[in-house]
């Protein structure tokens, strides 16, 4: 049976998001930098590459 995965990053203090959210700025402002890991640079980092991996095996839709 195929999986579905929810990717989300969440802060050690609990945002999904910078302040100031809207259509212009989905993240907010600054909101990126909380996603690097898997959208910036830093995706490319072998750590990195197997948890997305590792998160994506198997998964039959993603919601994003």
């Amino acid at each position: 049976m195929p999986r579905t995965n929810l990717s989300m990053s969440i802060s050690a203090d609990g945002y999904v998001a910078g302040p100031h959210q809207d259509e212009a700025n989905p993240l907010g402002v600054g909101g990126k930098s909380l996603h690097g890991w898997h959208i910036g640079p830093e995706k490319d980092h072998p750590v990195n590459q197997r948890v997305v991996s590792d998160m994506m095996d198997g998964i039959g839709a993603t919601i994003m």
